[in-house]
């Protein structure tokens, strides 16, 4: 074979493993969608509405988070027990999930008589929360109830002042954390205070959330 066949058989060879390797990347890349659509999360219900105010004393609604992924928890500043942990665990979040644009935090209060929009907005500050991102929400009792209970499904109950085993001791909350899709339904729950943080699984679901968006 004289040199110049060997060097057409060697370009025309290198061309068509060249064209094989992109058949097989394409291969793989639309078998890893199919697999993420079939590890989805599962719709578990939708919201449907609720208007609270945040640490700015400003209207915060369902609408206003439309659009955005989005994790709740619940809290009271005055908690002499888990809620510090649980604020910690989502300030842990905003940290972690700075590459998710998207994503916004939102603490709800069970004590509004007390947590009023400035004394969130210190709560706010001793996290470090950013204000454009994370939203601490108070408003009347009877709407962070619904809301808690009927929208979110978070577990919140006030302690009768003789079943209190500490002064503070308000409230009992659960320590859950919440995610909320951008189309306002309900995907998964979370153990705020588990051994092993679930920070990574919120971190997983929520590119799963963005891979939903971005096959249609």
């Amino acid at each position: 074979m004289n040199q110049s066949k060997f060097l057409q058989y060697a370009v025309w060879g290198t061309l068509l493993l060249a064209i094989g390797g992109i058949g097989i990347l394409y291969f793989i890349e639309e078998r890893q969608k199919r697999s993420n659509r079939a590890i989805a999360l599962p719709i578990v219900k939708s919201i449907d509405r609720f208007s609270l105010t945040n640490q700015l004393g400003e209207w915060v609604t369902l609408d206003s988070l439309k659009g955005h992924p989005w994790v709740a928890n619940v809290f009271f500043s005055r908690c002499p027990t888990i809620c510090m942990q649980i604020t910690q665990r989502m300030k842990e979040l905003q940290e972690a999930g700075k590459k998710h644009k998207a994503l916004r935090l939102v603490s709800i209060t069970t004590d509004p008589e007390y947590d009023r929009p400035e004394i969130l907005a210190k709560y706010a500050h001793r996290f470090g929360a950013d204000d454009s991102r994370w939203v601490f929400l108070t408003g009347e009792k009877s709407e962070i109830a619904r809301v808690l209970a009927k929208e979110l499904w978070l577990s919140a109950k006030e302690n009768p002042a003789d079943k209190r085993q500490l002064e503070l001791d308000l409230y009992t909350h659960g320590s859950l954390i919440v995610l909320v899709d951008a189309e306002s339904r309900i995907r998964s729950f979370y153990e705020s205070l588990s051994t092993n943080s679930p920070i990574p699984k919120i971190l997983a679901d929520l590119s799963k959330l963005e891979a939903e968006t971005n096959s249609f």
